[in-house]
């Protein structure tokens, strides 16, 4: 979620996705229905996360974390494509 957001907005709209996406996945929908269910679950476990504070506050840390440290990968790789082109130009 957009971190310039309003913490009541931010609260709001994980409310409603919770409660459409759990209506949809529901396994009263779906009787029987193996992948409805893991998917509400899922959705269950991701609500309680974006609805405590706390935990909300340490999975964006994480994902702030994981995009940092894809981005010094992405970086290295460039890095190392970049040096081996001018390798193969200076041989050639």
């Amino acid at each position: 979620m957009n971190p310039k957001l309003a913490r009541s907005e931010q609260k709001n709209r994980a409310n409603f996705g919770f409660r459409t996406l759990a209506k949809t996945f529901h396994p009263d929908v779906h009787l029987g229905g193996e992948l409805a269910e893991r998917r509400f679950r899922m959705i269950c476990q991701a609500y309680g996360t974006l609805k405590d504070p706390s935990t909300r506050e340490a999975y964006e840390l994480g994902l702030a974390y994981q995009r940092r440290k894809s981005q010094r990968r992405v970086s290295a790789a460039v890095v190392a494509c970049f040096t081996t082109s001018m390798l193969s130009t200076v041989v050639i």
